[in-house]
């Protein structure tokens, strides 16, 4: 008799022992959403232009997995957002203007109201760009920070959040 009880008490204590631990989960990898991989995205800009572009979280996430902590990866789930912009100087060619003249070229981001969590990362790109030269390809990564508490992860995981890349090119000295 002591035996059957013995193994009741084992197998009650290793089911109790599945069912208190998978109920922990990691809460942010279930809904806060982005994208994975490379989306290459043309844009082009005159000289001395300023172009803006929004980023839409909800437009991204459509098609690609969900962002999560560096380590927390798994099915469906990424840790990093690849955004690829091919950018292209367009000019008409004039007296001030010609072509292979080589102009500044900066890209900066508006967080607006992002969250502190989300990270938003302009790799390394040239920053100089020619008049009907090659494109200038720039990196964006997006990466999101473990956060602290269910709380901050439901401030995140609630937001339809987007923020702005702003191309701006010199004149022709």
């Amino acid at each position: 008799m002591k035996r059957k009880n013995l193994k009741f008490v084992t197998l009650l204590s290793l089911l109790l022992s599945f069912v208190i631990t998978g109920g922990i989960f990691a809460y942010w990898a279930s809904s806060v959403s982005g994208a994975t991989g490379a989306t290459d995205i043309p844009i082009s800009i005159g000289v001395g232009d300023e172009v803006e572009t929004e980023v839409d979280w909800s437009e991204v996430s459509r098609t690609q997995g969900v962002l999560v902590p560096v380590g927390y990866e798994k099915s469906g789930s990424v840790s990093k957002i690849v955004l690829v912009y091919s950018v292209q100087l367009v000019e008409i060619e004039t007296e001030d203007v010609a072509l292979g003249d080589v102009v500044d070229f900066t890209v900066t981001v508006n967080r607006g109201d992002l969250h502190d969590l989300i990270n938003v990362e302009v790799l390394a790109y040239s920053p100089v760009i020619t008049i009907g030269g090659e494109e200038i390809e720039v990196t964006i990564e997006v990466t999101i920070d473990e956060p602290a508490n269910r709380e901050e992860y439901l401030e995140v995981a609630e937001e339809d959040f987007s923020f702005t890349l702003i191309f701006t090119t010199g004149t022709v000295e």
